[in-house]
């Protein structure tokens, strides 16, 4: 397995403005779809990851937010 995630890490958001950052991976061998995931912490209120690797939404609090993301591809492989 070679999957790997990008960025390592997100770009400030703004506090009442919209925000959209993709996660990408690369290195998969199944081709098929990746499942997405957050680990030992959520991100902040508002913000969410959907099942295409985008963390979106209007965040409502300030402050610095400690999360993970991980993919998981159809043959077990983790990034």
């Amino acid at each position: 397995c070679n999957l790997q995630l990008s960025p390592a890490t997100l770009p400030n958001a703004q506090l009442g403005s919209m925000y959209t950052q993709q996660i990408s991976a690369s290195g998969s061998t199944s081709g098929g779809a990746l499942l997405w995931a957050t680990e030992y912490a959520q991100p902040p209120n508002d913000i969410a990851l959907n099942g295409s690797g985008w963390l979106v939404g209007i965040p409502n609090v300030s402050g610095t937010f400690t999360f993970g993301v991980y993919a998981n591809d159809s043959v077990g492989c983790v990034a």
